[in-house]
């Protein structure tokens, strides 16, 4: 808890003198009259003491460790999702690429949380159901983008009902998880993927609908 103090104060301290310095003068780079190098060395000096600070108290104290944990944890995955979300921007609108090579890049990611969600679960109900949650919006994806097949308003019911199901279902596993303590990350994750995906297929399949009906 002293190491987080400590970090904060010295933010506080340092945002301080900036705001107060950039009232004085044109370059918001400049506090209280200091120079750049001088603002500079304050910020790095600030984070030095502030770094040095919490690593003592991850060190010592587990409760700061369990929380710097869940931080690292929680930026992987943030980073790791991000970099295959660009990658998808980059295929869909900078290449130009077919649609389909899209939809293969954003399995690997979901290949990956699959396998390492299964690693901590094995077969389990609720990590099968998941799965075939994926491989029926991958099928479905598949189809409207060959153009072989066209949805109709049948369809488009069913599978508004089916959502629901779905939320429900996946509502109802994630609180016995929760209550076991047997919830890791990863099938946190995979459960959002879930979630995700049956959204993903009927607001894609309504569009496809969409534009076919306009033609």
């Amino acid at each position: 808890m002293t190491g987080l103090t400590a970090i904060v104060f010295a933010g506080v301290i340092f945002y301080l003198v900036m705001f107060l310095g950039s009232r004085d003068s044109d370059d918001d780079f400049e506090a209280l009259g200091a120079t750049f190098y001088a603002s500079l060395t304050i910020g790095v000096v600030c984070g030095v003491a502030g770094g040095f600070s919490i690593f003592q108290a991850i060190r010592k104290n587990g409760w700061c460790r369990r929380v710097f944990k869940c931080f690292l944890v929680f930026f992987f995955h943030l980073f790791f999702w991000v970099f295959f979300w660009v990658g998808f921007i980059f295929i869909q609108e900078e290449w130009d690429l077919n649609p389909m090579v899209g939809l293969l890049w954003l399995n690997i990611p979901i290949g990956i949380t699959a396998y390492q969600s299964y690693r901590r679960t094995s077969r389990e109900w609720d990590w099968c159901f998941i799965t075939l949650l994926v491989l029926y919006a991958d099928i479905v994806a598949c189809l409207l983008i060959s153009g072989a097949w066209h949805p109709d308003t049948y369809f488009l019911r069913g599978l508004l009902f089916g959502f629901v199901f779905v939320v429900l279902v996946l509502a109802v596993g994630f609180i016995h998880r929760l209550v076991k303590r047997k919830v890791s990350t990863w099938l946190f994750v995979y459960y959002l993927l879930g979630l995700i995906t049956i959204g993903a297929v009927y607001v894609g399949t309504l569009i496809q609908w969409s534009m076919w009906q306009g033609r």
